[in-house]
Parts: structure tokens; sequence; C-alpha cells
């Protein structure tokens, strides 16, 4: 373990910068202050040294914003916010989906870490420190350490953020997150994109250690090694995954999603309970799992958690457009998945809201993954001629109130005719179905309606 603490490199206080301690410390993307209110914010490294020594923890409050990172942050007893705007006076004001707090290691550096001491089981120390709201991005392991964006230990709560296009390197393990002792719990959350250049794409699970995955999504992560997305080391290694999903993981090139160093059955106790998983592993068929959903892209009917509009990128982005088709996916579920109205409640008591900031039960019953499925609104609704309705509602589009005989089209503003339906009666509703954002010419007619989607 020597070796692992000479990466550990931590951001000093400029020596006339002097820190205000309370409840709350305030950061924002260009504060100089100290940190005692939104408009004396202090920058995010000077807060978190001052903020770790404290008697009593306080909480860092983060605005909007991009922080891009120069060195690796200790995280022991660190307690840390996303998703302000800047003008909150209470906790529950914030909005993590809106307000995007990011925290950028610019493919250089691991962005946390956890002191790392050398015992583990019922001798590991606990380090309280939570991380919530965030989006952790670009994050790069030294060479011989795992956990492309983090290394966390004992006490360690990761909470309502995103991971995304993270890595190892040297064959280390865990594309975003090692989790390297004890008890640590990850919570709706969700990480997409991320690499290892061992096992374990999103995550890696260290011997004796036990990771809680709560309301989590795992997608499109990729590993050498067993697993796709979550990756254990030992016999010691154990998982309790609610009302999870974990799908369009790649090993190597298969789709499995879960496996040990060499082996996609090895690891400890492994627990999927109202969770849907992409995995050949016999972890998932010894009878111990509870309401367990098997997902098989190659069944006669695929069992598929039906994503609105995921990436086709598996790993972390190559290039700009990669980055850019990454950043604006969407892993909310349509109203057809098998992951609806399938989770427990139970396991969400605590939980209010979903990562997209919406109630985190949307009907009776929460669904698995980090977002509920959200009924669609009529997103557009208009009348061509007074008579004729046009209606756009979860990417289709409904013309009713048509004569027999005639002819509804589909136009983009280039012209071209995307789609084109005779109606064989009166008041016969016409169903064209939209698969891209943009603006479209409904024609009935020759009487023209523009509509954005």
């Amino acid at each position: 373990m020597k070796k692992l603490f000479t990466y550990l490199v931590v951001f000093f206080i400029p020596v006339m910068q002097v820190l205000a301690v309370g409840e709350v410390m305030y950061v924002t993307p260009e504060g100089t202050g100290d940190g005692s209110s939104w408009e004396n914010a202090s920058n995010f490294a000077a807060a978190a040294e001052v903020a770790r020594v404290q008697e009593v923890k306080p909480q860092i409050w983060v605005k909007a914003g991009t922080y891009v990172f120069s060195s690796t942050v200790l995280f022991d007893h660190l307690f840390i916010y996303g998703g302000f705007s800047g003008t909150e006076t209470m906790l529950s004001e914030r909005n993590w989906a809106t307000n995007q707090t990011i925290f950028d290691g610019n493919d250089a550096i691991q962005l946390f870490r956890n002191s790392l001491g050398t015992e583990r089981g019922s001798n590991a120390t606990s380090i309280d420190c939570l991380l919530d709201g965030v989006i952790v991005q670009n994050g790069l392991s030294p060479a011989d350490v795992n956990g492309g964006a983090m290394i966390i230990n004992n006490g360690a709560v990761i909470r309502n953020c995103i991971f995304r296009n993270n890595a190892t390197q040297n064959a280390k393990h865990g594309g975003a997150i090692h989790c390297n002792t004890n008890t640590i719990t990850i919570e709706n959350s969700l990480f997409i994109n991320n690499t290892s250049t061992g096992n374990g794409g999103a995550i890696q699970i260290g011997g004796s250690t036990t990771v809680t995955a709560r309301s989590c999504t795992f997608a499109n992560n990729k590993a050498v090694n067993p697993g796709g997305a979550i990756g254990v080391g030992a016999t010691s290694s154990n998982l309790n995954l609610i009302n999870s999903i974990v799908y369009n993981n790649l090993y190597g090139s298969d789709y499995n999603s879960y496996g040990a160093n060499a082996n996609i059955n090895g690891g400890g106790t492994i627990i999927s309970k109202h969770s849907a998983v992409e995995s050949t592993s016999t972890k998932f068929t010894n009878t111990d799992d509870v309401n367990h959903i098997f997902l098989d892209r190659n069944a006669e009917v695929p069992v598929v958690p039906g994503f609105v509009s995921p990436s086709t990128i598996i790993g972390k982005g190559a290039n700009e457009t990669e980055i850019n088709e990454i950043n604006n996916a969407s892993f909310r579920l349509q109203g057809t998945s098998p992951c609806v109205n399938t989770g427990l409640n139970e396991e969400v008591a605590a939980i209010s809201l979903d990562l997209g900031h919406k109630s985190r039960i949307a009907e009776n019953v929460v669904d698995m993954g980090a977002y509920e499925y959200e009924a669609p609104n009529n997103i557009f609704s208009g009348y061509l001629d007074g008579s004729v309705s046009v209606i756009v509602s979860d990417h289709e589009m409904r013309i009713s109130g048509g004569k027999k005989g005639q002819l509804v089209q589909l136009i983009d503003l280039r012209g071209v005719v995307l789609n084109v339906q005779e109606l064989k009666s009166d008041n016969e509703t016409a169903y064209f179905r939209l698969t891209n954002r943009g603006i479209y010419l409904v024609s009935v007619d020759n009487k023209v309606l523009k509509v954005r989607f």
C-alpha cells in the first residue's frame, strides 16, 4: 500500500486566503472568497482542505459549472453537494439535473481518493464521506493504481451522480471507481462509457469489500477482463444490487456485465434484488436473487431495458463527436420497459427524487435504474384549418379530423416528403413516428402546419 500513497497530491490553500467555517462552505468556479456565502464563495480546493480538518465537518455546496482538477483530492471527511445555481439557502432547493456541477479530470487525473490503510474486514477504519449531485468525467488513474475517477474506502457514499468517460491504464481495474475496503454505498447514480484496462468497466470491488448499488444504471461501459460494468477482485468481494439496471456493457467482445478478474462466475456473495442484468454468470442463477430480470438481446423475444435514447458508443468516447453523443444520451425508460414498476419501494424510502430530479416513485411502484419512467405529455398540439388536429407525444405524431381520400404528408424543412398516408375514412387518425428532434411540416390538402418536436 505504501506505493499508492505516492500518488496522493493535495491542494494547498494560498497563504493569504483565510476561510470561514460554518455549517456550509460555498464554492463557485471563480470563487476567491472565504466560503462564508455565495457572494464570498471559495474555490473548491481551498474549501476541501479546510472542511476536512474541522471537528464538525461542514457541507460543501458547489455551484453549477465545470471544475477542472489539476491534482487528486483527498476524499476523507468531505461532504460534497452539487446542483446549485448560487442563490439557494436550503439544500432542498438545489437541482442537480438543471444546475450541473461537473468535476473533470482532464484525461490526466484521478479526481478523489480516500486514505489507504492496510487493514480490511472488521479492522478497517470507517471514513465518512459523501459525493452527491455531481458529474464526474474524464478521470484517469495513475499508471499502477485502480479506479479511473475515484478510489474509495469503508464509509464512503456516492449519490445522485453521473460517472462518464473515465478510464484506467496498465491493466488496472474499475474504470470509474475502485471500491477498496469494507462497506460502500452507491445509489441513484448513472455509470456510462467508462473503460477499464483490467476488470470492472464501471466499478471494481476489492477483497473484503461489500458494495450496495441501489437504483443505479450501468450502461455502455467496457473492460478488457470479465465484468464489463461490475468487476470483483476476490471471493470476499460482495455485491448487493438493488433496483438497478446493468446492460450493454462489454467484456472484450462479449456483452457480459459482471465478472471476477479472470472468471465471470467468480467473486463472493452477489445478490440481485429487483434488478435487471445482462450476464451469463452463474452468480445470477444460484437461486439467492429476488425478482431478478435476465436481460437477453438474443432471445426470441429480446428482453432489453428500453432506454429512451442511449448512445451508440461503448466505452470512453474517442473524439468530440462521440463525447457529444454520450453527453446527450438519455437512459430514462420507455413505457414498454420491463423495468418499469418492478422495483422495491422500501429500498427507496430515503430517496425522494430520481437522477433526473423527478419524483422517485412516479406511479405506485418504483422503477429499476437511476431514472423513473416519465409518462409523456403532449409536447405539441395544434390545428390545421380549424378542424384537423395535430398532436405530438412520446415520438409519435397523430393527425385527426381529416376526410376520406385526403393525403396526409410529413415533410422536412428541405421539402422532402418523409411519409404519406391516404385517409380511408372520415376522421381516421394518421400516425407518424418521429425519431429525430427538429421542425417538421404537416400537409393536408395543401394546407400546411409547422410542428416543432
